[in-house]
């Protein structure tokens, strides 16, 4: 019980989560107390009772009567208990960025960003557009894929690699400026595939309109509202917050990776009966050289 009687609202549970989660218990004066923290948790700390009170639109008498509800004797007591919650988050529940930090964290984490990734891009890729993007690379005379950095023309080179098992003939070149003069000798039996995880870079927005300008037809993997997106005949793209950790490469590769198996298999299943024999036909053409017995992956 609180000094005045009354049961408090908070548990163990933390501050903030128990005024995210019983805002409709309360009245609506302090329903406005709850949202400005939530909003707010640094300012309300440090910011003088007054200045909260009208931020919140509410009077100083019903600011103490919200602390003294939630069992603290005021203000300041309902302060302290906010600033030590706030000070465990930032210390146990941010991202490991130093090498002080233990490993496993750092895997800990790598691990949920590459979930993280790969879900993200499963939730916004719809399979229809997929199955197009795999017609026009079935359609296509010539396919030339752009990829630049280390993440975007790895990821270019194992499209390549994913393409070229199912008899589709895709060649990557990691040079931006015979990106660009390739791009100028496409026409439009021709499909230029763009990996771009900012869809804002230079090299790559300029070939991207030198090959649309030609007549070719764009596929672009990148993220959502960029200037490449806008570019391109059909966009697969998703959304993805990067990690604040130096020590780690860019989670969104991981996406794109799976946008580009996504792909693959979409213009297998377009491609039919006849893709299985071709795939059976690569595996023979190394059975012979594979020791293991196991089912092992095609090209190990």
């Amino acid at each position: 019980m609180s000094e005045n009687g009354s049961t408090p609202l908070t548990s163990a549970n933390g501050l903030l989560q128990e005024l995210r989660e019983r805002s409709d218990m309360v009245s609506p004066a302090e329903r406005r107390i709850a949202e400005y923290i939530i909003d707010n948790s640094d300012s309300f700390v440090d910011l003088p009772m007054k200045q909260l009170a009208d931020a919140a639109d509410v009077s100083e008498a019903t600011l103490i009567r919200f602390c003294r509800r939630r069992g603290f004797e005021g203000l300041p007591d309902f302060r302290i208990a906010l600033a030590k919650e706030l000070a465990i988050e930032r210390a146990f529940l941010r991202e490991p960025t130093e090498l002080a930090d233990p490993l496993n964290a750092h895997i800990d984490t790598l691990a949920g960003a590459a979930f993280n990734s790969i879900t993200a891009a499963k939730s916004a890729i719809s399979p229809d557009n997929l199955q197009q993007a795999a017609r026009l690379l079935l359609m296509a005379r010539r396919i030339e894929i752009v990829g630049m950095g280390g993440a975007s023309a790895n990821t270019a080179a194992e499209a390549v690699n994913r393409l070229f098992r199912l008899g589709l003939a895709a060649r990557h070149t990691p040079d931006g400026y015979q990106q660009r003069m390739i791009a100028a000798t496409l026409g439009e039996q021709d499909v230029m595939l763009i990996i771009s995880a900012s869809g804002e870079l230079g090299l790559v927005l300029d070939s991207a309109r030198i090959a649309k300008e030609a007549g070719a037809k764009l596929i672009a993997i990148t993220r959502p509202s960029s200037q490449l997106e806008s570019l391109v005949d059909i966009a697969l793209t998703f959304e993805m917050r990067e990690l604040a950790n130096l020590l780690t490469p860019s989670s969104s590769r991981y996406g794109h990776l799976f946008v580009l198996d996504m792909l693959a298999t979409a213009v297998a299943h377009t491609i039919g009966p006849d893709v299985v024999r071709r795939l059976l036909r690569v595996k023979e053409t190394i059975s012979g050289v594979i020791t293991d017995s196991r089912n092992t992956p095609i090209g190990d």
